[in-house]
Order: C-alpha cells, then sequence, then structure tokens
C-alpha cells in the first residue's frame, strides 16, 4: 500500500518536471513571435495590445500594411506603428470572467443545497411541535443559509479562475 503510494507520487512529481525541459529545448516559438510576418497572416480576431508607452488596447484587428497595425473598435479606427509595440495577443473567445463566476455560483448552490439539506434533515428530525409548523425550521434555515454560503464560495471561485487571458502571444518587440 504504502509503495503504491509513493510510486504515484513520484509519477505525478515527474510528470509535472517534463514540460518545462521539453519547453527549453525549442527556440523555434520565440523567433516566430519576434516575426512581424505572423500579425501578416492573420485573417481576423479580437487582439490585445501591448504599447512600449504601457497602454493597453484590446480591439479587434483590421489589417497591416507596411509598419502599421490598424485596430477597430466600435466604430473606431486606431493604427499603431511597429516600433510603438511592446506584445500583440490574440486573445482567446469564449467565456468571461462573469460567465465563469456565474456558473460557479450555480454549482456551489447545488453543493450547498445536496450539505445543508443533509444537515437540515438531521436537525429537522430532532425537533417537532404543531406551533411552527408553519415557520421555517432550523433546518430548512441550514438549508437555505448553505445554498446561500456556497453560491457565495463558487461565484468567488468562478471569479478568481476564470479571468480574461492574454491568449497567444503573436508578436513581441525584441
Amino acid at each position: 500500500m504504502t509503495k503504491k503510494v509513493l510510486a504515484s507520487i513520484l509519477l505525478l512529481g515527474v510528470t509535472f518536471m517534463i514540460p518545462p525541459f521539453a519547453q527549453g529545448q525549442t527556440n523555434s516559438p520565440q523567433s516566430s513571435v519576434q516575426d512581424w510576418q505572423g500579425l501578416r497572416n492573420l485573417k481576423s480576431g479580437r487582439l490585445r495590445v501591448e504599447t512600449k508607452q504601457g497602454k493597453v488596447i484590446d480591439a479587434d484587428f483590421v489589417g497591416i500594411t507596411g509598419a502599421r497595425l490598424t485596430l477597430s473598435y466600435g466604430f473606431n479606427f486606431l493604427s499603431v506603428e511597429q516600433p510603438d509595440l511592446q506584445r500583440v495577443y490574440l486573445q482567446k473567445t469564449g467565456s468571461s470572467r462573469q460567465k465563469k463566476a456565474i456558473i460557479g455560483a450555480v454549482i456551489g448552490g447545488i453543493v450547498g443545497v445536496l450539505i445543508g439539506g443533509k444537515i437540515g434533515a438531521g436537525i429537522d428530525a430532532r425537533e417537532a411541535g404543531p406551533p411552527f409548523q408553519d415557520a421555517l425550521t432550523p433546518g430548512g434555515a441550514t438549508t437555505a443559509y448553505s445554498t446561500l454560503g456556497g453560491a457565495a464560495a463558487g461565484y468567488g471561485i468562478g471569479y478568481l479562475f476564470g479571468g480574461k487571458r492574454k491568449g497567444k502571444l503573436l508578436y513581441e518587440s525584441k
């Protein structure tokens, strides 16, 4: 039993150590990131542009002419020169931080109902009495508060782990 647990932990540790070594062996991604041509091949998408002045621009890709990147946000167009760019990311589309938080709240609420219902049923089994038949029992209150607590915890966890990701790095200045 102990040998199986130690072997599993060792295998897990080795698994986490392999990716950093594998990433250090290839030099091609770094050179392709510094290539302006990679942006020329882009057809469309949402970009996150970081300038050397520290500004961050989230906008849609329009095109590249020469050393100028053209972006659109709403009805406005913005052109940024290549020497002014620090990094350009292709943003991931899909779920946002808010969507992940809502999903987390729903899952947390369901877990809260299950746990609170089990605990509340045990509390209600001990109490009975005619004057309090219509009132919320302590077990029912436990279920309600567990649901709210689970939903709040799930919302917080979903919000923390569902943040905006920068996406794939397309260009980085030298």
